[in-house]
């Protein structure tokens, strides 16, 4: 499904993308207390909410986020202390976010992405070694710091924590590109 979106093939994506929707519901539906089932379907509301926004179709996807939303917090609350669940929440927060900033709610935007920075912050200090989680991090940086007034502690940050990746190597093109602003001049 994500190769028919990358294609060019919207259609023939919502199609694929709903199919699973469909099955993952039922099969939550099926075993309310089971976690996988009910990640699953928080991951398939976010495919089609990502559909939508890029369909142009931003009520659709705002209610599909909300409910993957629903979803992630509940499985946050109920393991806390698993970090997949709370990654799948700071994403939730982080996509809210970028389509409050779209839609003109700034106070709002700011609001989830602070909600995702301080998640990102905890999972990044827990395993400070994972590149992955240290780039999501100076990303979310980067958007809350394109919504807020915080920009210099926000770039501070972010060379933070990617300049150990960057003396390895092992920084991505993405992470290269946040580096890049972090280390600009700020404007206005």
């Amino acid at each position: 499904a994500d190769l028919a979106v990358a294609t060019g093939q919207g259609a023939e994506a919502e199609r694929l993308f709903r199919q699973a929707l469909t099955i993952a519901e039922g099969l939550a539906a099926g075993e309310p207390g089971n976690t996988t089932y009910a990640r699953d379907l928080s991951v398939s509301y976010n495919k089609l909410a990502d559909l939508a926004v890029a369909t142009g179709q931003g009520a659709e996807a705002e209610r599909l986020f909300r409910q993957a939303l629903t979803i992630a917090e509940g499985l946050a609350a109920g393991e806390p202390g698993n970090t997949t669940y709370a990654r799948d929440l700071s994403i939730s927060y982080e996509r809210l976010a970028v389509l409050d900033l779209s839609a003109g709610r700034v106070s709002e935007a700011r609001e989830q992405f602070r909600r995702a920075v301080g998640i990102r912050r905890r999972l990044y200090r827990q395993e400070p070694r994972r590149i992955d989680l240290a780039e999501e991090l100076a990303v979310t940086l980067y958007l809350l710091a394109d919504s807020a007034d915080e920009d210099l502690e926000m770039r501070q940050e972010v060379d933070a924590v990617l300049a150990p990746f960057e003396r390895l190597g092992v920084v991505t093109a993405k992470g290269v590109a946040v580096l890049r602003w972090a280390r600009s001049e700020p404007s206005g």
